[in-house]
């Protein structure tokens, strides 16, 4: 079906959106719902939509039991909420109850039952004039009521999934122009992308996120993020052998800590934590949108090239937000690696898209354009090491990338030979300046075959 969040915006199409059925059995209780905070509403696991089924075959069953239900019911999930969910109340109308003999007696009755529902709940928001009770037969003699009963029960779904994410997207957007708490706007933003992500408008959600990286070094200092690095707020199992086989690029021990309701209003959050948090949604947004095009029968192969090489683009961003650090310098060259053994990358390189014009030539060049991106990824790792090999006071000669100090005293601080390299692999660089030369010019040597594939940077290599 298909959604738009203003009357004139264009129509997007929901085609990828999972939804899942939750089992909820309501108890009779008067304790407060924490999901009334804003805050701490929980946008990736609290129900868009709600849903009670009922039944009863007379009137005295519904009085004493039924309707007190639902109305505690309405209390807890309706009336307590700032965000209200959109809901429905299904009457299950059990046709084996039936008596032959009296038949006509009996449907007349049940749809009395039915009518005293409508009337105690279909208005219990006066201004709100939409259905909320609809009737659901066990049987039906007649089958087009029952496709007619059951077409407008998931009609009535349908509209009221959209009604409850433009109530979530109107909320969320509208608040970040009336709250003057800098922190408060950044959980706002962040729900608007998750909630984005959760119906399948992946190009929206990763404008959010861009948008919310953006806001966050606007407003550096009103934010009161802490400035600092702890390589242990990454994963600190990251080494190859689990990279491999990983299908996606993820960091469990950072993704667990970022799914706390409040995560974004904690104390203790560092710049450190909410690039990562900006940057892991990003990248998992972009594997999800390349499994879509895999998916799609006759999807165009370039889609997906395109989305790996923005995910090149925002580790870049990512890595540049780091300080100028050993652990640093070793985390970011660890998270390079990590990317660059992705399945869907090395897939891509095997299997090159290519785009044609109308004539059936070919237009553009994605393969050139995924090298010149993963030769400027591994460039960046290069300059990394080169960095972490100056913390030891190894050199190098070939250097791309200037390394400024602006004293003498400045580049004696940076040669810090206490710092104790993790990865096995830069230990076995930075041994001595003959291995860590040797690297150096292994990965010059690959950047530049890199760069040559690509018919935009032959010429300045």
């Amino acid at each position: 079906f298909h959604w738009k969040l203003h009357e004139t915006d264009p129509l997007k199409k929901l085609s990828d959106v999972t939804l899942e059925w939750l089992e909820e059995i309501p108890k009779r209780t008067s304790s407060t719902n924490d999901s009334n905070d804003v805050l701490h509403f929980d946008v990736d696991n609290e129900p868009y939509i709600k849903i009670m089924f009922v039944s009863y075959s007379n009137i005295e069953e519904y009085k004493s039991k039924v309707r007190p239900l639902i109305k505690e019911w309405l209390k807890l999930n309706v009336d307590n909420k700032i965000l209200k969910p959109i809901w429905y109340i299904v009457y299950f109308d059990d046709q084996s109850k039936k008596i032959d003999n009296v038949d006509k007696f009996t449907n007349a009755f049940k749809t009395s039952l039915f009518s005293k529902l409508k009337i105690d709940f279909n208005n219990y928001v006066l201004e709100d004039t939409s259905d909320r009770c609809f009737r659901i037969k066990s049987h039906y003699n007649v089958f087009e009521e029952k496709v007619e009963s059951w077409n407008l029960l998931m009609m009535n779904i349908r509209t009221g999934l959209i009604e409850s994410i433009n109530t979530r997207l109107n909320f969320y957007t509208n608040e970040q122009f009336h709250n003057k708490d800098k922190r408060i706007i950044l959980c706002y933003k962040d729900n608007v992308a998750k909630i984005y992500s959760a119906i399948g408008q992946i190009e929206y959600a990763l404008k959010c996120y861009d948008e919310l990286l953006t806001f966050a070094r606007v407003n550096y200092e009103s934010l009161k993020i802490k400035n600092e690095f702890h390589i242990e707020d990454l994963n600190e199992k990251t080494n190859k052998e689990e990279i491999q086989s990983n299908e996606s690029i993820n960091n469990e021990r950072f993704k667990d800590h970022t799914h706390e309701i409040n995560f974004l209003l904690n104390d203790n959050l560092s710049f450190l934590d909410l690039f990562s948090h900006i940057y892991y949604q990003q990248i998992e947004l972009l594997l999800s949108l390349n499994n879509n095009n895999n998916n799609q029968a006759n999807s165009d192969s370039s889609a997906s090239t395109k989305s790996i090489i923005e995910g090149i683009k925002r580790l870049k961003i990512f890595i540049n937000q780091f300080p100028t650090l050993p652990e640093a310098y070793e985390k970011s060259c660890q998270i390079i690696d990590q990317f660059l053994d992705q399945p869907i990358l090395k897939k891509a390189l095997l299997n090159p898209p290519l785009q044609h014009d109308i004539n059936n030539n070919i237009s553009e060049d994605h393969l050139g354009s995924l090298y010149e991106h993963i030769a400027e990824l591994n460039l960046l790792k290069r300059n990394q090491v080169i960095k972490l090999g100056s913390v030891y006071g190894l050199r190098c000669i070939l250097n791309f990338e200037d390394i400024e100090f602006s004293t003498e005293e400045d580049k004696q601080k940076l040669i810090n030979k206490n710092y104790k390299i993790k990865s096995k692999e830069l230990k076995s660089i930075l041994e001595n300046q003959e291995v860590f030369n040797e690297y150096i010019y292994l990965a010059t040597q690959k950047i530049i075959d890199q760069f040559s594939k690509t018919k935009y940077r032959p010429q300045a290599i």
